[in-house]
């Protein structure tokens, strides 16, 4: 159990695994944001809906993925994934002052925030093992969903 192994005083183990989870989360939102700029360039005069349906359907796949398959639990990665996001609502709003609240572009835009897509897809998750009957072990899941590292 990874909990005991941290009390046990292991902490290279720890260091190693939100090492290998900032590396993920690196590549994946350089992924991520590599195929934001190329929206940009492309779809720069398209209107809103157009530029919306474009990040959805070729950036939000790569962000949902790193959400949940990496789950990331240090507060600089959540906080990279969500910066590609925040900068796509800017483009597609096409409001780029610093003035602009851009919590309330995306409120606009109906995007769901990554945390809250990642906190569905595991509830999804454990409703479908509770129907389906099959069972697996969350104490890693909760032990990192407790604490907030940075």
């Amino acid at each position: 159990m990874y909990v005991k192994i941290i009390a046990s005083q292991r902490w290279d183990v720890f260091l190693r695994h939100s090492v290998v989870i900032s590396v993920g989360t690196n590549m994946l939102t350089a992924k991520a944001t590599k195929t934001r700029n190329f929206i940009c360039r492309n779809v720069y005069c398209c209107p809103p809906d157009t530029k919306a349906t474009a990040y959805i359907s070729l950036v939000r796949p790569h962000l949902e993925y790193a959400a949940a398959a990496w789950d990331p639990y240090l507060v600089g990665d959540c906080k990279q994934l969500e910066k590609v996001q925040r900068r796509a609502a800017c483009f597609v709003k096409r409001d780029y002052r610093s003035m602009t609240s851009v919590s309330s572009l995306i409120s606009q835009l109906g995007w769901q925030t990554l945390s809250n897509c990642s906190r569905n897809s595991h509830l999804s998750l454990m409703y479908k093992s509770s129907r389906s009957g099959w069972y697996f072990h969350l104490t890693f899941l909760s032990f990192f969903q407790a604490h907030s590292f940075s």
